[in-house]
C-alpha cells in the first residue's frame, strides 16, 4: 500500500519537529514553514497569506496537519490576522481546492482557559478565550466546521495542552520546574495526530489532546470515542512526583 502524502504546515516549529521526527517512515511528508525546515531540501518556504503556495504545496495530498499559526498573544490586526485567521482560512481553502481529505487543526487549550483552572471541561462546553490567540483558534476550529458542511472536508481540531518538548523538558528539570497538569508529552501528541490522521468516518469533531496529568481538568474520554486513542504518558510519573491537586 502507496504511503500517504501528508503536509505539515510548520514544520520548523516545536510541534512540527517531534512529529516529522516520528513520522518519517510512515508518511511522505511535505513541509510548508514561513523559514527554512532544518535538513529538508525541497520544504515550501512561504506565508500562510500566500494560497497559490499552500495550494501547491496540498496538490496530491491526502491529509494537511495545520500547525503554523504564530503562538500566543499578540497584536491582533498585525500579527494574528495573518497568521491565525487568513492563514487558516488558507489553508482550509487549498485542502478544499486540492481535494485533500483529511485536514487536522492544531487549536489550542486557549480556546477553554476562561472555565478557570479547576473547572473540569469537557468537549461540550461553550470556548471560553482569554486572550485573542484563543479566539483566533475557536475560528480556526469554526472555519473547520463550514468546510466540512459545505466541502465534505473531514476536520479533527486537536485542542493542544502544554507540549512538553525533550529541549522545554531539560529545561524544566535544570531548573528544579515541574510539570503542569495541562501537559502534553511527544508520543501522546504524535499518536493523536497519527490517528487523527488515520482514523475513518469522522466529518467533524474537536478533541482534547493532553496527557493522561490532565485526567482530573479535563474529559479524555472523546480521545477514545472518536480516535480508540487513551492517552499513556503521565507527566507526573515521568517527574517521579505525586500528583499535583
Amino acid at each position: 500500500m502507496a504511503r500517504k502524502r501528508v503536509l505539515l504546515t510548520g514544520s520548523a516549529g516545536t510541534i512540527g519537529r517531534i512529529f516529522r521526527q516520528y513520522a518519517r517512515h510512515r508518511y511522505d511528508i511535505v513541509c510548508f514553514d514561513c523559514r527554512p525546515t532544518k535538513g529538508v531540501r525541497k520544504a515550501f518556504v512561504a506565508n500562510l497569506t500566500d494560497l497559490a503556495a499552500l495550494r501547491r504545496a496540498a496538490r496530491g495530498c491526502d491529509a494537511i496537519v495545520h500547525l503554523a499559526a504564530f503562538p500566543g498573544p499578540a497584536d491582533f490586526l498585525e500579527t494574528i490576522v495573518p497568521n491565525n485567521i487568513i492563514g487558516a482560512y488558507n489553508a482550509y481553502e487549498a485542502a478544499a481546492a486540492e481535494n485533500v481529505k483529511r485536514f487536522v487543526f492544531a487549536s489550542s487549550i486557549h480556546a477553554e482557559f476562561g472555565h478557570g483552572e479547576e473547572a473540569k471541561v469537557t468537549p461540550w462546553m461553550r470556548p471560553s478565550p482569554t486572550n485573542v490567540y484563543g479566539a483566533s483558534k475557536i475560528l480556526g476550529e469554526n472555519l473547520g466546521r463550514i468546510f466540512s458542511s459545505r466541502h465534505g472536508l473531514s476536520v479533527i481540531c486537536l485542542r493542544f495542552g502544554s507540549v512538553l518538548s525533550p529541549r522545554y523538558t531539560g529545561w524544566m528539570e535544570k531548573h528544579d520546574m515541574l510539570p503542569t497538569p495541562i501537559a502534553l508529552l511527544p508520543k501522546d501528541l504524535c499518536e493523536i495526530i497519527r490517528r487523527s490522521i488515520e482514523v475513518k468516518g469522522v466529518d467533524f469533531a474537536i478533541l482534547p489532546a493532553f496527557s493522561n496529568n490532565a485526567r482530573r481538568i479535563r474529559d479524555l474520554s472523546l480521545l477514545k470515542k472518536v480516535l480508540g486513542y487513551e492517552p499513556r504518558e503521565d507527566a507526573y510519573e515521568k517527574w517521579g512526583v505525586g500528583r499535583i491537586e
